[in-house]
């Protein structure tokens, strides 16, 4: 397995090759960063803070700094075998790694159960996979006790737990099942490929229900953060597997793993402003070796996206994505393909995704992207009939996207008190005061006609006196128009139609402007801008702008101009 990893010739052309310098100088970047912080202890009062009082982050950061460091020694002892002090270095990280308690999140393991260490959820399988690959690539580089003791530890929370137990995440629907299974299978893999092959049909029996997590479009509706953490996953051990067997299985001849493979550049909206719906984010960075590697595998059907490469930002729990993921950090390196850094990107696009009722138009100018679906989708937010509209500038009118993941996050009694999950921190109408409403049967219907695009959100709210809340979008190469049309079984409702910004909008000329936007609405509507604060996924504060449009009087409809000016 990772025969290329293994070839010392392959290393000596990623030391001295012109076209991996981003990667060397990245991954030094980040060494100086890092390489004086001593091991992050993980102590009892950050591992037990999040059966206390919900917070997740005083642990997290602690976890993911140490295994991001891990990771950044592993590429650069690989990359400069005759340089001691990384492999030293790595020593030691390897050695606090398995010296912890659990390899799992306090998050996701139940405060009484009796052996924390042998829970399997997304982080002790990926600690799992991380560790096993590592000492694969680095062998005979390890003295025989840390060698015999990453087997050991894998062995004790990954292989054995396995066998013994059924887990949850083998039959759920989302992106827990690629992850998992993909962290189990590489321990298989590198520590007891004895055992492995009969575990391959366990594996594989797994995978449907993440296929499931996708409608036939291939959309991922957890977000296209989710689609590089679950995909990606599910790319490593489809590539992993097929090479165990030597051809034999090859998930990759299929034809929805094609379509959901084809999903992320049509996400990318702009150079990397994304589709940021469900907990999403605003602005993702893609995985550049899994981006190469599909694009080998379906020529005709992927797009390669820019290749600007990861920003040298402060590392913060947002970094977590890429830096804390062993298998993108090796694999970006291993799978990148430098012809394909020169391909030019579209410019123009439009994609209707009928199946996941997603529409993403992208023009020289603006894109645009706009949903309906239903409010009990994967890590759902109710946002049936929320929009994007965004320029070079930015997601000028805003999806929020992932918030700080907290207990209440996951809470069904509080997930929704959360602005960001709440359809009030969405682009859609507020009906007689009332917000939409969580579950598959508050839902809406997309439908494109002579080039405008059609919803129906009436039904998201579950208000019986709303008989229709149509919306409407038509585009101009210079912006968009939004015409809401509102049917009552009695006497109108109030109406406040909402819209998301994070650019603090501006009076001029009788309407609003959001940086190169300028929001015009049909008479009888009067603008309210309101600030709001909340916290990202990094847990970090940020203001929101709560742009309220109410009518003087009952009215129904509403029509906004969205242009864009110098």
């Amino acid at each position: 397995m990772l025969q290329q990893a293994k070839q010392p010739a392959f290393w000596n052309k990623v030391r001295t090759a012109k076209d991996y310098q981003m990667f060397r100088d990245d991954l030094l970047a980040m060494y100086k960063k890092t390489h004086k912080n001593t091991t992050p202890a993980v102590s009892y009062q950050k591992y037990t803070r999040y059966y206390r009082d919900g917070n997740r982050l005083e642990f997290e950061k602690a976890y993911f700094s140490k295994r991001i460091r891990m990771n950044i020694l592993a590429l650069l002892a690989l990359i400069y075998p005759q340089e001691s002090v990384y492999m030293d270095e790595l020593k030691e990280v390897i050695w606090a790694v398995c010296d912890e308690y659990t390899w799992a999140l306090p998050a996701h393991v139940p405060y009484d159960m009796w052996d924390h260490s042998i829970q399997i959820d997304l982080f002790s399988s990926e600690t799992g996979f991380a560790l096993s690959e590592i000492r694969e690539l680095l062998g005979n580089r390890f003295d025989p006790l840390i060698y015999r003791r990453i087997g050991y530890e894998v062995e004790r929370r990954i292989i054995e737990p396995f066998l013994t137990r059924t887990f949850f995440w083998e039959q759920v629907e989302n992106n827990w099942c690629a992850v998992c299974t993909c962290g189990v299978a590489a321990a298989f893999f590198y520590i007891r490929p004895d055992l492995a092959k009969t575990q391959i049909p366990r594996f594989n029996n797994n995978l449907p229900s993440f296929f499931h997590s996708f409608q036939a479009d291939g959309v991922c509706r957890e977000g296209v953060a989710y689609w590089n953490y679950g995909f990606g996953f599910f790319v490593s051990y489809a590539s992993m597997l097929k090479e165990f067997t030597n051809g034999e299985i090859d998930l990759f001849a299929n034809d929805k793993v094609k379509r959901i493979a084809a999903f992320q550049h049509k996400a990318y909206l702009r150079a990397d402003i994304t589709a940021s719906f469900a907990d999403g984010n605003v602005r993702g960075r893609h995985i550049i070796g899994i981006t190469h590697f599909l694009k080998h595998l379906y020529p005709d059907d992927i797009q390669v996206l820019p290749t600007k490469f990861r920003d040298n930002q402060p590392l913060d729990i947002s970094d977590v994505a890429f830096r804390a993921r062993w298998t993108f950090e090796l694999r970006s390196i291993l799978w990148y393909d430098p012809v394909l850094s020169t391909e030019k990107t579209e410019i123009a696009a439009e994609y209707y995704l009928s199946d996941s009722a997603w529409y993403i138009k992208k023009n020289p100018d603006y894109s645009f992207a706009a949903k309906a679906g239903n409010n009990d989708e994967p890590h759902n937010h109710n946002d049936v009939g929320s929009f994007i509209f965004a320029t070079d500038q930015g997601q000028l009118l805003c999806d929020l996207g992932c918030g700080e993941y907290t207990r209440d996050y996951f809470q069904p009694d509080t997930r929704y008190r959360i602005l960001c999950n709440r359809s009030g921190g969405h682009s859609v109408p507020l009906i007689d005061g009332q917000e939409q409403k969580p579950g598959v049967e508050f839902n809406g219907t997309m439908s494109l006609q002579n080039g405008s695009l059609l919803l129906e959100i009436g039904s998201a709210y579950g208000i019986d006196e709303l008989l229709s809340l149509q919306r409407q979008f038509s585009f101009q190469d210079d912006g968009i128009t939004l015409w809401d049309k509102f049917s009552f079984r009695n006497a109108p409702l109030s109406v406040i139609e909402r819209f998301i910004t994070q650019v603090c909008p501006e009076e001029e000329g009788g309407g609003l402007r959001i940086g190169q936007a300028f929001l015009s609405c049909n008479d009888g509507w009067m603008p309210t801008v309101t600030p709001a604060v909340w916290a990202n996924h990094a847990g970090q504060n940020e203001t929101v702008y709560l742009i309220d449009f109410l009518a003087k009087k009952p009215a129904d409809e509403f029509r906004l101009s969205i242009q864009l000016q110098p």
